[in-house]
């Protein structure tokens, strides 16, 4: 059972480390379900971080999972 909206973030540079990530983790109703970034140490870095359960090297592949809401 999902915890809230699921979101998903495509692109982990500034804003998305310095805003849109901690935003979302801490914000009750939303659950950090995805992450896209072409860098893999970007998405490993999410995932020991903040415990993302779905990385994506293409955001594409994000949007085509089903995974998310927002």
């Amino acid at each position: 059972m999902s915890k809230g909206i699921r979101c998903g973030v495509c692109g982990l540079g500034r804003i998305g480390w310095g805003f849109h990530l901690p935003a979302i983790k801490n914000c009750e109703g939303m659950e950090l379900t995805a992450v896209a970034d072409p860098l893999q140490e970007r998405l490993d870095e999410a995932q020991q971080t903040y415990g993302v359960p779905y990385r994506f090297t293409d955001w594409k592949a994000l949007g085509d999972a089903n995974l998310i809401d927002l």
